[in-house]
């Protein structure tokens, strides 16, 4: 799923919208990995 998201950044360099969905999903990693 990473290489998706990573595949996808590289594709839409100047998608800012597309960059704030990668920092809430990193969000989400981190309070996952808090619990």
């Amino acid at each position: 799923m990473g290489i998706f998201f990573y595949f996808s950044t590289t594709k839409h360099k100047y998608n800012f919208s597309f960059l704030k969905r990668i920092f809430l999903e990193r969000k989400i990693q981190k309070e996952l990995f808090c619990e």
